[in-house]
């Protein structure tokens, strides 16, 4: 029965590619904004009765989220045709 080689004892440690650096930057950087912005969203409606300066802000959140949703959608599907 044949051997199977054995791994090198010491891992090397993987170089990652600028591109993939910068992909995986961008992508946890809208993927940390997103979720700020819809756990601003879900404070904002249950939490006590929302001031007109509420109401607003929860209109910018709740797009910024819809946003950020079809950013990372986007991304995923950039990355699967490359």
């Amino acid at each position: 029965m044949p051997s199977r080689p054995q791994p090198p004892s010491r891992r090397q440690p993987r170089k990652v590619k600028p591109e993939n650096e910068a992909f995986r930057m961008v992508f946890a950087t809208i993927v940390a904004l997103t979720l700020l912005s819809a756990g601003i969203s879900v404070y904002l409606t249950t939490h006590r009765e929302p001031t007109e300066q509420d109401k607003l802000l929860l209109g910018v959140m709740t797009d910024t989220w819809k946003m950020g949703f079809g950013a990372i959608l986007g991304l995923i599907g950039g990355k699967a045709l490359a």
